[in-house]
């Protein structure tokens, strides 16, 4: 199964869980306000066998359980939403036929995304791209993100190694002047 696979039934997913969400706050609304539906003639006699059966599956026994149900799905939908809009921006980025310096913090999610991406894209690059792991743990690739050809003067060093270093740990961006924040960014700036 390929990454459009994946994304396509991932989308299935979720709206299915948004509907069964929607379905179940619906049939509680209903069940709670019967006798005002029925006053107004907005009732029929399916349905209520329908809403019998329903609730004899104990989800509407009380008022809390349906709605803390259907919270649940609405949690695990933005989940798997915010989940997913990470995949995107990777596969559109290297479908596009950028280079990308990714940050797998759920090592090895984003970086298998990455390289299938990148197998099913590489004719989109004139360059034959590669892929490197830089990885604390195990020792994969030894490489520098730091391309000394592509830099002009110190400026553009210290630029992207704050970028990185910062990338890496978002609350030295609050200590900004810090010495503990700033010494390992020149540390890695002179490397």
């Amino acid at each position: 199964m390929n990454a459009g696979e994946d994304t396509q039934s991932l989308r299935k997913i979720i709206e299915f869980t948004r509907l069964i969400s929607i379905f179940i706050l619906s049939i509680h609304f209903y069940m709670c306000c019967y006798m005002a539906f029925k006053r107004f003639g907005w009732t029929a006699e399916i349905t209520d066998r329908i809403i019998l059966n329903i609730s004899k599956t104990g989800l509407f026994d009380d008022l809390l359980t349906p709605k803390l149900g259907s919270l649940i799905l609405l949690i695990y939908l933005f989940l798997a939403l915010k989940d997913e809009k990470i995949r995107h921006i990777v596969d559109q980025h290297i479908k596009k036929g950028f280079s990308m310096f990714i940050y797998d913090y759920k090592f090895d999610d984003l970086s298998k995304i990455a390289y299938n991406n990148l197998l099913q894209y590489q004719g989109n690059y004139a360059i034959k791209p590669k892929f490197f792991v830089i990885d604390f743990d195990k020792i994969f690739h030894r490489c520098n993100p730091l391309d000394p050809e592509s830099m002009d003067d110190f400026t553009d060093a210290t630029e992207s190694g704050r970028t990185i270093m910062l990338g890496l740990n978002k609350d030295w961006s609050k200590k900004s002047g810090d010495f503990f924040v700033e010494s390992p960014i020149n540390f890695f700036t002179t490397r």
